[in-house]
């Protein structure tokens, strides 16, 4: 079995997907890297996904995307994905979701999301003249395709590291046991 992570940037998919890969004894693949890998290598450049994105647009981002999704539905099992913000509201790619693997979306409140993405820089997909309210719509358009895909929502406060992983773990587990 595969275990997938959805959420918006900074919600702690990469994070947790590493501890619970590693815990598990599961490879890890973060879509955002594989993108980038993907590109820059046939692009002979090392450009981040922003830059990427900037540099293709949204349709052929999306379609690198949906390359990275067919990619990982060939790794087999025993694999934890953190999968990239925008895949989930791509129809095509999820149409392969279930295929790919049990699904958690990790959900801490959008106020919390915005103060952790603050700290690094506003994306491009926040309005800097609006950036909290920009950025709540986007978790508000987001949420249902995440909720849609889940097998399993965790809902998340501002919890210390090692809390928020011992929950994202335990629910996992019993999740899983009880399929």
């Amino acid at each position: 079995m595969n275990i997938v992570f959805i959420g918006m940037k900074h919600c702690g998919k990469t994070t947790h997907g590493k501890a619970f890969a590693a815990e598990m004894n599961y490879k890890f693949y973060d879509t955002d890297d594989v993108l980038m890998d993907m590109y820059n290598r046939r692009n002979t450049c090392a450009l981040s996904v922003r830059e990427i994105f900037d540099r293709i647009g949204d349709e052929g981002f999306r379609e690198l995307e949906e390359e990275v999704m067919r990619l990982l539905l060939k790794l087999g099992q025993r694999n934890v994905v953190s999968m990239g913000g925008r895949m989930p509201i791509n129809e095509t790619i999820q149409a392969d979701m279930k295929q790919l693997g049990f699904t958690v979306f990790l959900k801490p409140p959008p106020e919390v999301l915005f103060k952790r993405v603050k700290r690094r820089g506003l994306p491009s997909f926040v309005d800097p003249l609006r950036p909290l309210e920009s950025f709540i719509e986007l978790y508000q358009r987001r949420e249902k395709y995440y909720l849609d895909c889940a097998d399993l929502v965790i809902e998340m406060d501002d919890l210390p590291l090692s809390e928020a992983r011992s929950l994202i773990f335990s629910r996992i587990k019993e999740k899983i046991n009880a399929r």
